[in-house]
């Protein structure tokens, strides 16, 4: 038999409770992004959604900032004030945000 503080201990070890997505959901780097999508292929703050079904999304990191930005955007992006390079010698381009 377990001990219920055990289930506690368990329950902390959740993705969800470490703020990591929820079970058969997964983020990935920028470079994951398809070259398709636009400036978030590239971009610092982009990151690839997946969902249980296989579904993929780009979620903008700066959305949690500021509400200019959308949280998923329609993609391509073809211009952002935004973007920042994921290249260590990138060009950081800043221009409107599409």
């Amino acid at each position: 038999m377990t001990d219920p503080g055990d289930r506690d201990d368990a329950a902390r070890d959740e993705p969800a409770a470490r703020g990591e997505p929820a079970a058969g959901r997964a983020l990935a780097a920028a470079s994951a992004i398809p070259t398709w999508a636009g400036l978030c292929a590239g971009c610092l703050h982009a990151r690839l959604v997946v969902s249980g079904r296989g579904s993929r999304f780009v979620l903008c990191g700066r959305s949690r900032t500021d509400a200019a930005f959308p949280r998923y955007p329609a993609l391509p992006i073809r211009a952002c004030r935004g973007f920042e390079s994921t290249a260590a010698n990138g060009s950081d381009t800043p221009s409107s945000h599409a």
